[in-house]
């Protein structure tokens, strides 16, 4: 880490730069300033905020799980790391691959919980976004008994009952999303996806502010930010009637990751919001003579309230209607 403290008035700046050291590139820079009422708090944000920038690309709590028990063989990590990548690609090529490497993982080291959990979360994204046909909603119950698995292999992985509070979202059983989330937070309080996956939660719950404050928290405190973090972001902003930034995030989502399906529908949703309904049929068409499955997937998101779920099924009515 390199950077400068100036004083300019009652005002301190720092500006910060992290450097990787194998070929000298600024990996991340940014600038804080505080006043002197503030002073006292700017190392833990600045702390923070490296911290969550290093393990943005592999979070922190995953890279433990995965080397917290040792696997049979080096293969076992191997497959274990490369699906956890892959499953962040949202594209029905990359999440074949990604299953046929966790579930040869598996097959190496039945119990290794890192590859078993990172299969159920590749699952559980397949069902909702359909990329590739082989999992679908009726098979919803075999990704709870996945993450319940792994739980059972090792109880202290956070990211496992932050998968399994997605799932239990899915299900509709949102008391016990919220309290899964809630142990995850707990293994993992440094561990941006988690409050990520709250907010995911408290918007199911209709508990839209505090999700919006959730995922901003989020957001802020993890600088290199995935597609997923979007297209989480897009849903809360829907929900809460901020059609322009909620395009503007769904947008975001898929300059990232082009065959998310989430993020065309609620770039949709957003259009339609706006009043640019022609847009958004366009969209909604295009994107759904791709043959991706896109309406098994337009369905399967339905929100739980009943006011959004009325406004959902209103606005992607009107997208999917055709010009």
């Amino acid at each position: 880490m390199d950077g400068t403290v100036q004083r300019t008035a009652d005002t301190l700046v720092v500006a910060i730069q992290l450097i990787d050291t194998r070929d000298n590139t600024v990996a991340w820079a940014e600038q804080f300033s505080a006043s002197a009422r503030g002073v006292e708090n700017i190392q833990g944000i600045v702390a923070a905020r490296i911290a969550t920038t290093l393990h943005a690309g592999l979070r922190e709590t995953e890279k433990h799980a995965i080397l917290r028990r040792q696997p049979r063989d080096l293969d076992v990590y191997e497959l274990t790391l490369r699906g956890l990548a892959l499953k962040h690609q949202f594209n029905a090529d990359a999440t074949l691959e990604g299953r046929r490497g966790l579930e040869e993982a598996l097959a190496r080291d039945p119990s290794y919980a890192p590859a078993l959990l990172n299969l159920a979360w590749l699952n559980v994204t397949d069902i909702l976004n359909q990329f590739t046909g082989e999992w679908g909603m009726s098979r919803l119950d075999e990704v709870i008994a996945q993450f319940n698995r792994a739980i059972e292999l090792d109880p202290n992985l956070p990211n496992a009952y932050q998968g399994l509070s997605r799932a239990m979202t899915v299900k509709g059983d949102l008391e016990e999303a919220h309290q899964l989330i809630r142990r995850a937070l707990e293994l993992g309080p440094s561990d941006a996806d988690n409050l990520l996956f709250l907010g995911t939660v408290l918007v199911q719950r209709g508990e839209i502010a505090a999700a919006l404050r959730a995922e901003e928290q989020a957001l802020d405190l993890n600088p290199l930010r995935p597609s997923y973090y979007s297209r989480h972001y897009a849903e809360a902003l829907w929900a809460a009637g901020q059609n322009g930034k909620a395009l503007e995030q769904s947008e975001e989502c898929l300059r990232k990751a082009s065959k998310f399906t989430h993020c065309t529908i609620f770039r949709a949703l957003a259009l339609v919001g706006l009043g640019r309904v022609e847009e958004a049929q366009t969209l909604y068409r295009v994107t759904a003579a791709q043959g991706t499955n896109f309406e098994t997937s337009v369905r399967a998101i339905v929100p739980k309230p009943a006011d959004l779920a009325t406004r959902y099924q209103r606005d992607i009515g009107l997208a999917g209607q055709g010009p």
